[in-house]
């Protein structure tokens, strides 16, 4: 039994009951390990800070 027809007053009904399908985490997912990889890379190329500072400054305030 799911949470919302656990705690549903009296009279109540669950008219839909939608699921989240797992296509939805892949531009997440991607994007995360995207950052993982610039983060790596730039760690083993010794790439500073000044660099992502250069990089965010278009965007940055």
């Amino acid at each position: 039994m799911s949470y919302v027809r656990r705690n549903l007053a009296d009279g109540e009904s669950v008219l839909y009951e939608g699921q989240v399908y797992w296509v939805v985490f892949l531009r997440p997912a991607a994007l995360a390990l995207l950052a993982i990889f610039v983060l790596v890379a730039g760690q083993v190329l010794g790439v500073g800070d000044q660099w992502i500072v250069v990089m965010l400054a278009p965007w940055a305030p």
